[in-house]
């Protein structure tokens, strides 16, 4: 009789594991694409080394991205881009999102739809960190769950600031980021 309580428990134990794992969609199919425009040159770069994790039930977000992993055009813009005047990426080597999508219980995650949702939270890029409030894009099929948000960083917010020379005019003081994840199912 004990023995059969054991493996009761343990069944119920793995259920309780399983069913809440489910809640919890990941993935690293995450692109990062920042864009600066100025009179002066249009600079943008991409980033498919992301991870994103979402929780289904309590709407908690977790993006991190690696900042090394950016890629650019031209070498040079690579090269300053990661050294210490702009986001010194050996001593900042990843930037990340912590944040909740309000209003999660509205989202059928088990029904083809789309949703129009808002995730607040702290963004943190160069050792800096600030709250932010963006809207994102939900798009539930039978097979694939696809974020797409797109928001404007003020640079200096983070502690980037170009006073004179080249940066000063080639690079915005504003940045557009775009982010799109696609998580399987589960």
């Amino acid at each position: 009789m004990k023995r059969l309580l054991f493996i009761v428990f343990c069944l119920m134990c793995f259920v309780a594991v399983n069913g809440a794992n489910k809640s919890v969609l990941k993935s690293s199919r995450v692109h990062i694409k920042f864009m600066s425009t100025t009179p002066a040159e249009y600079i943008e770069s991409n980033n498919y080394t992301s991870s994103c994790v979402i929780d289904t039930i309590t709407g908690n977000v977790l993006i991190t991205v690696p900042m090394q992993s950016f890629q650019f055009e031209k070498e040079l813009m690579q090269k300053h881009f990661n050294n210490k005047n702009f986001l010194h990426t050996k001593k900042f080597p990843k930037s990340v999102f912590k944040a909740k999508i309000v209003g999660v219980d509205s989202v059928n995650f088990g029904s083809v739809d789309q949703y129009s949702v808002v995730v607040e939270g702290n963004m943190t890029i160069k050792g800096v960190t600030n709250r932010l409030e963006e809207k994102a894009i939900l798009i539930v099929s039978n097979k694939k769950i696809m974020v797409t948000a797109r928001f404007d960083i003020h640079l200096s917010d983070y502690g980037i600031i170009f006073k004179k020379g080249k940066p000063a005019t080639n690079v915005a003081k504003v940045i557009s980021i775009l982010m799109n994840a696609e998580f399987d199912m589960p």
